[in-house]
Parts: structure tokens; C-alpha cells; sequence
């Protein structure tokens, strides 16, 4: 997920303005048409040539300030766009920890192929060791490895994220990378990746909470050059995905339990199922209309917060809305995702849904993956659950949104 803030500053004191004036000077260079620059990028390329070889071959570690630097900017000529990572993103404790956690994880993972990672934005663009990790997380044998063939460099990167999106049940249009991206060593792009990956093959491994990269936008325009900074989180709240994940696998260990209300409402009363949906339905958006930003869209006759109870509820951004304005307490924004695009995101919202009905003694059982994968049983079953709990409460008309502190 990522913010976007318009003609906002990005470096702070004199290093990270003198490294932004180096950054700017070079994405309006690299951004003029090909054919006024190519001349001086060869000259520019001899004369770094020898440098920057003996820089990379000191060390073949992330730690190199060479590497740190080469990683910090991204070039899209074709898209007529430059970015730079803020100054000091690779000295960031939190940003450390996850590149050391996902290295480590990726090292361990492939230890057994003897392949060696030290660097995941170095080792994984070309798409080789992702294609290594993918076959050891999916018991792929090493004797019966594919034969790569003339499939290289970005066709290959390509098919890899193509297996990679298939595994995971992503949508290549709404992933936070591309073969581009991946291919030209970006770090926020391989950070979600990897990320992805841990999240879906090594659920229960704890990342750290809320790491946010800011980095900086330099597009070309007709008329000028447009800056913009873009706050990219990688991480939200782990703990609530963790435990959304732990109550998953607790329950698939469980026997089969017994049939509650709502397996019986589906089995003897199906013609009833569609008059309960609407009476929760209804509990649900006479609450959630109490709040400023629906009380307005209300007035001006805009649809009600809930319309499709599996679709609007799948997200657990309701949910958490609902939650907190009948308990009337508030949820930083920056504990969940308000506008969750992937599975994970998603379930990290869901799973928060659950700890906040724990933590206040509502029954409940299921677990979060089934609301997210939209069945419509358990949505019912959790809808009924909050109803159960508040179907007494009064809530004064038109309160802030005590989510996002609007």
C-alpha cells in the first residue's frame, strides 16, 4: 500500500538535500529525449566503468555503500518517470530487519540446493534463484529441474512471476511489482515480493510491524518536471496476520464441530437465509451511517456502507469500523489497511477483526480466511456474533470516523 503526497519535502538537513539536488540533477538529465543524452552516457559510462567494478567487487553484500547507492534509484525512461529512495532508507532499524529476516529466510530456504543469497535485489532480478526457491518451498525435486534454455534476463523474470502469481492466486494487474521493476533491482518492488512470498509459504514468521519506504518521483512532463513523495508501506500489522493464520491452522487440526444455528438455518431453512442477511445488513449500516463521512453520503443519497454483505465485509475494513464506533474506541489507521488490494492485506484486516472481538469476550467460531474468501456462512455467522453483543448499544448520531481520526 502506498500514500502519495504532492510537492512534499523529502530530504531533511544538508546530506538529504545535497543527495536530492544529485538525484534531480540526474532523473532531469536522464529524462531528456535519447537521442540529446546517448553520446554522454557512453562517455559517462566508460569513465565510471573501472570505478564502480572495483567498488562491487569489495564486497558482494547489501552493506556495500555502492550497492546502497545503485539500489536508492529507479529510471523509467520509457515511462518518463525517475524515483529515489529517501536518504538513509537502508540505515532505517526496521527497514535492517526485514531485508536481514527475508535474506535469512530465502538462505535457509535454498541451503540445501547449495545456493548461496546475500543480496536479495542482486540475487533474485534475473529470476534464476526465485525460480531455485520456488521449487524448494513446492517439494520440487533438483533432478527433475527445468531446462531454462534461451529463456534469460527479462523473459525469464517474466515467466517466474508469472508461476509465482499462479501459486499465490494473485491478479498480475494489482501486485505491487513488475518483471521491470523486479528485472531493474527495485527495492520497494522486490521488498513486497519477497514479503508476498513469506506470507503465503511461511505464514506464522513474525516481519516488523509498519516498515514504510518514502520515495521520491521525478516525472516528465510537457511543460515541467513534476515531484511528488510516495510513502510505500510494506509491512502493516503482522501480529494480527500472524494471528489470523494461527487460528486458521488451529482450526483445520480441530474435528469436525457441531452443527451450530447457522448450519441448521442453511440446511432446514434455506428460504430464511436471505431475511436474516437483511436484518444484519441493516444492524450494520444503521451504525455505520452514525459516522461523519456516511452521515454526509447519506444526505446526499449515495449507496449504504453495506450493500453486498460478502463483498463490502470481505476486506474487514467495515468490520473494523463497525467494531470501533459501537465499542467507541479508536484503531490507528496504521494498524490495518484501508484500502487492502491483495489476500494477505486482507487477512491481516480480518485477523485484527478477530483479536478486537476476543479482547471483548465475543464469541466466535470460524476463522478469518473463511469472511475473506467470502463465505457467506461465516460472514453471517460473525455479522450475528457483533449483533449479539450490541444489539442494545446507543450510539450518538454523526461521530467522527474513530478509525482513521478523520
Amino acid at each position: 500500500m502506498s500514500t502519495l503526497d504532492r510537492g512534499a519535502g523529502h530530504g531533511h538537513g544538508p546530506d538529504g538535500d545535497e543527495t536530492d539536488g544529485k538525484f534531480l540533477q540526474k532523473a532531469r538529465q536522464t529524462l531528456r529525449p535519447k537521442h540529446l543524452i546517448r553520446e554522454e552516457q557512453d562517455v559517462a559510462a566508460l569513465m565510471n566503468a573501472s570505478k564502480t567494478l572495483k567498488e562491487e567487487n569489495n564486497t558482494g553484500e547489501l552493506s556495500s555503500p555502492a550497492r546502497q547507492e545503485a539500489y536508492s534509484t529507479f529510471i523509467d525512461a520509457d515511462e518518463g518517470c525517475a524515483e529515489r529512495l529517501s536518504p538513509g532508507t537502508f540505515q532505517k532499524a526496521d527497514v535492517r530487519r526485514l531485508i536481514s529476516q527475508l535474506t535469512d529466510w530465502i538462505a535457509e530456504a535454498l541451503l540445501l540446493r547449495r545456493v548461496i543469497v546475500r543480496d536479495i535485489f542482486g540475487d533474485l532480478y534475473d529470476g534464476v534463484v526465485l525460480d531455485e526457491l520456488l521449487d524448494a518451498l513446492t517439494g520440487v525435486p533438483e533432478t527433475a529441474k527445468k531446462t531454462v534454455g534461451g529463456t534469460r534476463g527479462k523473459e525469464h523474470i517474466l515467466q517466474v512471476l508469472e508461476r509465482i502469481h499462479e501459486l499465490l492466486g494473485l491478479d498480475s494487474d494489482t501486485v505491487q511489482w513488475s518483471p521491470a521493476r523486479i528485472y531493474g533491482k527495485e527495492v520497494v518492488a522486490t521488498l513486497h515480493l519477497v514479503v508476498a512470498l513469506i506470507h503465503h509459504f511461511k505464514p506464522e514468521i513474525v516481519l516488523p510491524d509498519h516498515v514504510v519506504v518514502d520515495v521520491l518521483i521525478v516525472r516528465n512532463t510537457k511543460d515541467k518536471m513534476q515531484q511528488a513523495v510516495r510513502h510505500e508501506q510494506i509491512t502493516s500489522n503482522e501480529r494480527a496476520r500472524v494471528a489470523a493464520a494461527q487460528l486458521a491452522h488451529a482450526a483445520s487440526k480441530q474435528p469436525s464441530r457441531h452443527m451450530d444455528t447457522f448450519d441448521k438455518l442453511f440446511e432446514q431453512a434455506p428460504d430464511k437465509v436471505e431475511t436474516v442477511k437483511h436484518s444484519l445488513v441493516q444492524f450494520g449500516n444503521k451504525h455505520l451511517s452514525r459516522l461523519a463521512w456516511n452521515t454526509s453520503a447519506a444526505a446526499t443519497g449515495e449507496e449504504p456502507p453495506i450493500n453486498d454483505i460478502i463483498m463490502d465485509l470481505q476486506d474487514g475494513v467495515l468490520l473494523l469500523h463497525l467494531l470501533s464506533v459501537l465499542g467507541q474506541y479508536f484503531i490507528p489507521i496504521c494498524e490495518y489497511h484501508p484500502k487492502p488490494v491483495s489476500h494477505f492485506q486482507k487477512l491481516a484486516n480480518m485477523g485484527l477483526v478477530f483479536q478486537l472481538m476476543a479482547s471483548q469476550g465475543i464469541p466466535i467460531s470460524g476463522v478469518p480466511d473463511d469472511v475473506v474468501n467470502g463465505d457467506l456462512k461465516m460472514t453471517l455467522r460473525l455479522m450475528y456474533a457483533i449483533f449479539s453483543e450490541y444489539k442494545t448499544v446507543s450510539v450518538p448520531a454523526a461521530r467522527t470516523n474513530v478509525t482513521s481520526g478523520v
